[in-house]
């Protein structure tokens, strides 16, 4: 790892996207289910169109910025996403252009066994200055650790949020149970993520995987959903943060159980594939407007 590169790395991306882009999102992430239902109709009906706010994580992103080895250094073949989050400070447009600031906030030694982390934190904003919201990523570097003379330094470079908790281990409040359709790695590659770990299912073995796996962005999605729906009345705006660990991956056909707890101000979450006893989404927690009344 060059570190001096990786303290200053930073990429502006501007995106133009289209009310068909955002309502493609909404469908790749299961959001709208019941073609019936006015609140999840207003994701893709053009006449009075919202975005889903976990569309954050991908407007405006900076790419496999990780590929950049000559000048960074890093070992991009073993990175591996671990956290996402978003915090919305207002909605989305349904379409428009946007700006994303993309730099590096932290840069963690866990060691040469271990590897590193590294968080990514993108804000993002119109042309005229706007800011819509932030989202971070948090990134397992598998082949990176041991940078510092330490082997355990931990740089803190910008606005870093506090770590994510585990979710409760009493009973949940709410589940909601989400089968993933067969196609549904295919859809969700629309979206703008073309990662052939997806789709080729020689790559997916190369990769360890029998089969290729879904994008942990489409599980963070689906997981977004669900709270939206058990706990905003399908208010898709009253979401204005989340994040989520993936601990597991999730393949087409499978069917996530989800578990939500109300934890005192904010929504604690659990995705579980009981076919294979694998939680596949952790220390996931949400925060939520009040309601605004039906629409």
């Amino acid at each position: 790892m060059n570190l001096d590169a990786v303290k200053t790395w930073s990429k502006t991306t501007l995106h133009e996207y289209s009310l068909r882009d955002s309502a493609l999102y909404a469908l790749a992430i299961g959001a709208v289910s019941n073609p019936l239902d006015s609140r999840q109709l207003r994701l893709v009906d053009e006449r009075d169109q919202v975005a889903v706010p976990t569309m954050a994580a991908v407007v405006a992103s900076p790419g496999f910025w990780a590929r950049d080895e000559q000048t960074l250094g890093l070992d991009a073949t073993k990175l591996v996403q671990g956290e996402q989050r978003i915090e919305i400070d207002r909605p989305l447009p349904a379409q428009g252009r946007m700006l994303g600031i993309s730099r590096i906030c932290r840069v963690v030694d866990k060691g040469p066994a271990k590897g590193a982390l590294i968080t990514v934190c993108k804000t993002l904003q119109s042309e005229s200055g706007d800011v819509y919201g932030r989202a971070w990523q948090l990134f397992y570097c598998r082949g990176d650790g041991g940078f510092s003379a330490s082997g355990s330094e931990d740089i803190t470079l910008g606005d870093t949020p506090a770590p994510l908790t585990a979710a409760p281990a009493r009973e949940p409040d709410r589940q909601a149970v989400h089968a993933v359709r067969s196609d549904a790695a295919l859809l969700y590659r629309l979206c703008g993520d073309n990662n052939r770990l997806h789709i080729d299912p020689e790559v997916a073995r190369r990769a360890g995987f029998p089969r290729p796996v879904l994008h942990g962005l489409a599980t963070y999605g689906y997981a977004a959903v669900a709270i939206i729906q058990a706990y905003a009345d399908g208010d898709a705006e009253r979401l204005t943060a989340f994040g989520a660990r993936f601990s597991a991956p999730v393949y087409p056909s499978d069917v996530i159980e989800f578990r939500m707890w109300d934890n005192g101000g904010h929504v604690a979450l659990e995705g579980r594939v009981p076919a294979r006893d694998a939680v596949v989404i952790s220390h996931a927690e949400a925060r939520l407007q009040p309601s605004r009344g039906k629409s």
